[in-house]
């Protein structure tokens, strides 16, 4: 296994253009190194053309296909069709790749390029360290589709997965989606894990004054201005366009301990901040997701000792929205997708020892384990499969 060799210059490249706007042009330039070469190129270039002719205008329009002896910084010789930073790829990474195969891998890539987005392909190391958004986030149709159903149905929702298992960036999706629908707010309780972070947090958005003048503002009564802000946010909320409270890392505040510690203390204050939450949401017709890392109910029950009939109604009837492992229809396409996203070059038995050993269900473990075989390949002359294989072994 190693890095893509971008040093090759001839190949084929597929430019989506934008000839009013030549800055947005994009493309896809699929690199030759040799003969052999030759037959699965072409292969390459009848996929993305019945793909091609079966978009409707004007995304059809748009493509155009170059053949490159040399690619320079301002792409071929003809104008129309420079794109400056073409996405790099070798055909030698789509050898032995049937048809159906090559339809899975790349007809996304293409939909995303006529779409003009510049981000075609998911990588290892955008994934790591950062919720993943865009083309990061991997597959989880039926958990979003069912997420958004509660939320637009009026219910609340908590996610329930292990850690690091795409929680946050399920919700981060989900906010995409409903912007347009909803009044949104997003509160990150990792970053601001105090009541009165949150209190000044809120403040901000209700008010627009500056968080650290709102800071000062809350210290008095941080719970009662959390409550007035809710209230203001949903009454300013319509029906048509309801507030959505998308609650990020809840754990983490309610873990966030004074010093000095007192339990009962800090018990009424975990308690008096959900209420602080829960009560006007409910009463205003407001909606929340919680996610984090902790599930939330067993923290309450075995930290805090806080059985269900002592919270609030809210939390009482919230939904729980358990996240399973991702069900990928093409293990091994979605591997090679971000292979492809990652730069990594892998020979037909680096792949299919990938496929046996890396699962993409658990996304985040995968994701680390491929950004550090990228990492390491990045030396010449790359890693042996033995490499690898020792590498795994001191991952686990």
């Amino acid at each position: 296994m190693r890095i893509r060799n971008d040093t090759l210059s001839a190949g084929s490249l597929l430019a989506s253009l934008d000839p009013d706007r030549p800055e947005n042009n994009h493309g896809l330039l699929f690199l030759v190194a040799g003969a052999d070469d030759i037959e699965p190129l072409t292969e390459i270039e009848r996929t993305c053309r019945d793909f091609i002719e079966g978009q409707e205008q004007p995304l059809r329009k748009g493509f155009a296909w170059y053949a490159v002896s040399s690619y320079g910084q301002d792409g071929p010789m003809d104008p129309r069709g420079r794109v400056p930073s073409p996405k790099r790829l070798e055909v030698r990474e789509f050898h032995g790749l049937a048809r159906a195969d090559l339809e899975k891998l790349l007809h996304p890539v293409l939909d995303r390029l006529a779409r003009g987005e510049p981000e075609l392909l998911p990588s290892a190391g955008a994934a790591v360290g950062a919720p993943a958004e865009g083309v990061q986030f991997l597959d989880r149709t039926s958990e979003l589709g069912e997420l958004l159903r509660l939320l637009r149905g009026g219910k609340s929702v908590i996610l329930l997965a292990p850690r690091r298992s795409g929680k946050t960036s399920l919700m981060r999706r989900a906010q995409v989606v409903l912007e347009s629908e909803c009044r949104l707010v997003s509160l990150n309780l990792e970053r601001d894990n105090t009541p009165e972070k949150v209190a000044a947090r809120l403040r901000t958005i209700v008010s627009g004054e500056p968080f650290r003048q709102a800071l000062g503002r809350v210290q008095g009564d941080p719970t009662g201005s959390i409550r007035q802000s809710i209230e203001d946010l949903a009454r300013r909320a319509t029906p048509s366009h309801p507030l959505v409270l998308l609650l990020d890392e809840l754990v983490a505040l309610l873990d966030n301990r004074p010093v000095p510690f007192d339990e009962n203390v800090h018990r009424r204050g975990a308690l008096g901040f959900l209420q602080a939450i829960a009560e006007p949401a409910a009463k205003l017709g407001a909606r929340c997701a919680v996610a984090g890392s902790v599930d939330l109910f067993h923290y309450l029950a075995q930290t805090l000792d806080l059985a269900q009939e002592d919270l609030p109604t809210l939390l009482r009837e919230i939904v729980p929205l358990h996240l399973k492992p991702l069900a990928l229809d093409s293990p091994e396409i979605e591997l090679r997708r971000v292979l492809m996203g990652s730069g990594l070059v892998l020979e037909p038995a680096e792949v299919s020892w990938l496929v046996e050993h890396v699962d993409l269900a658990l996304p985040f473990p995968a994701m680390k384990l491929l950004d550090r075989l990228t990492a390491q390949s990045a030396a010449p002359p790359g890693l042996t499969l033995d490499d690898g294989r020792r590498l795994l072994a001191d991952f686990v």
